[in-house]
């Protein structure tokens, strides 16, 4: 998918803007999670009641409460002459609290991610090392622009920290977010261990995106998982193997000289591996043959929420990995695994350069860290693939806690903490998806193999994830096609309809 013009990006954020009405989202709304459904936000719109036919000498008065941005309460009388006379009250409610809370950081986030945050044993040390309550409020995906709109719009904001996206949140918040480059700076803050691709995505949208509009070169947020399509580079293999690993500037070339290089099938060596952790089947393929060249803006849905599979990239993007299969450097075993099944490869210590969604070296066990040194080059508009969900946090530049907003961001970089955010959110959201009966008539054997990855795993409150189920289907399709088993318009049309089938039974569509 192209990326947008500027004067498209006006055209979608005054539609973020406007657009209104939660009846909208009924459908929309529910098969949003974790992925970018822009057209449908819910807005600030209210309305006036109409009047009724009444006999020509009465008089009516109604009240009407009309639920609008904050303010103070109004009272507008409306006197209609013609037969009849009808004054109408309508009194103005604010939908965002007028009031911020003293001693108390305030954090919003959508459900999966701001309601597991407070589970964390670590948040009683941030606490106490800022001297303030951390609160936080759980707003559904698709409310959550509309409610930071809103926020902004205040004088002093209730919120200090929000989390956002780079498509829809960026386009419409950044003007309204903190330059946290000054906050990096004053503190010589290490950045770099982790969220080099992160930093370059978020320059991107911020910057080079809307380069043309006056403060678009802001960092305008940080996250310590990022999602997108990364290289996770066993650097310490390749230097054993005394192969040098490339320095930044990937090319498709580079990564499947290297995989010849080190593939020995007979020792469980192969040059090339897909972890497909809270993956996106279909995007990582695309993103992999076209974001390498310089292109990473292809999404895996169109805009009206359809699979965006029938495309020349996405034949292209299966052919390269087609090729890769029969040449034997992509390891047999990585296209049928889901949601951090990846895990027992690595547990069999099988070694390879991963092309995939790994979010992280911190959704790795410990106990499988040291298989697992992730050197992750930085990506982006300049050559690489890459791009980023959710998991950024941004501070208001309205927000009361500025310094305080900062230390929690901080906090939740660190590894401790993403890798309790990784027991609490990754692994019961295996859980719910094991019960799928879609996932168990199409891949019967996931189950067995994640009883076996998380054995002795304490049990977590479950936290559903939509869109893993459809991904599930989505990604035994694109095997289908990959290994030759279907053509690619009968694996598109599975795909649709397993999907479909799959949303349903989950209770999103």
């Amino acid at each position: 998918m192209r990326g947008r013009s500027e004067e498209e990006n006006l055209e979608l954020e005054n539609k973020l803007r406007k657009f209104s009405r939660r009846k909208a989202l009924s459908t929309a709304g529910k098969i949003a999670i974790g992925v970018v459904v822009a057209g449908a936000i819910a807005g600030v719109g209210g309305y006036l009641a109409g009047v009724s036919q009444v006999k020509p000498t009465e008089t009516i008065t109604r009240t009407v409460t009309q639920t609008v941005g904050a303010g103070a309460a109004v009272t507008v009388t409306q006197t209609q002459t013609v037969a009849q006379t009808i004054t109408q009250t309508v009194t103005k409610t604010a939908t965002v609290a007028p009031v911020t809370k003293t001693g108390v950081i305030r954090f919003c986030g959508f459900g999966g991610f701001a309601d597991v945050i407070p589970k964390i044993p670590q948040l009683a040390d941030l606490e106490g090392k800022i001297g303030m309550k951390a609160e936080f409020d759980v707003v559904p995906w698709p409310d959550l622009l509309s409610k930071y709109l809103l926020n902004f719009q205040q004088p002093t904001g209730i919120y200090d920290v929000i989390t956002i996206n780079s498509a829809w949140h960026a386009a419409a918040c950044w003007r309204y977010l903190e330059d946290l480059t000054p906050y990096i700076e004053a503190e010589d803050y290490d950045i770099g261990r982790f969220h080099k691709l992160f930093i370059d995505e978020l320059y991107w949208w911020s910057g080079e995106r809307y380069k043309s509009r006056p403060g678009g070169d802001k960092l305008i947020a940080l996250g310590g998982t990022p999602f997108g399509i990364e290289f996770a580079i066993r650097k310490d293999v390749l230097e054993r193997h005394g192969i040098p690993v490339p320095d930044h500037d990937w090319t498709l070339d580079d990564l499947e000289d290297i995989a010849r290089e080190i593939t020995n099938p007979s020792a469980g060596i192969y040059g090339l591996g897909m972890t497909l952790y809270q993956h996106r089947a279909i995007d990582m393929t695309c993103m992999l043959a076209k974001g390498i060249s310089g292109n990473p803006r292809w999404s895996w849905l169109t805009e009206d929420c359809r699979p965006n599979v029938d495309t020349p990239e996405f034949r292209e993007a299966c052919q390269i990995i087609m090729n890769w299969l029969k040449e034997g450097i992509l390891h047999p075993g990585s296209l049928e695994l889901a949601s951090g099944m990846d895990w027992t490869l690595y547990s069999k210590e099988v070694v390879m350069i991963d092309v995939g969604w790994i979010g992280g070296a911190p959704g790795v066990p410990d106990a499988l860290l040291p298989k697992t040194a992730f050197l992750t080059p930085p990506m982006g508009p300049k050559g690489r693939c890459g791009g980023f969900g959710q998991h950024a946090l941004a501070i208001p530049t309205n927000a009361k806690n500025k310094r305080e907003a900062w230390e929690f961001i901080k906090w939740y970089n660190s590894l401790d903490v993403q890798y309790e955010l990784a027991k609490l959110q990754v692994i019961p959201s295996l859980a719910v998806l094991l019960e799928s009966p879609t996932l168990q008539e199409k891949q019967p054997w996931i189950k067995p193999i994640v009883i076996q990855a998380l054995a002795g795993v304490e049990q977590l409150p479950k936290i559903e994830i939509a869109l893993e189920v459809a991904n599930l289907i989505l990604g035994t399709e694109c095997d289908n096609y990959w290994a030759g088993r279907k053509s690619l318009d009968t694996a598109i049309k599975d795909m649709v309809d397993g999907t479909t089938r799959a949303l349903k039974e989950a209770g999103f569509i």
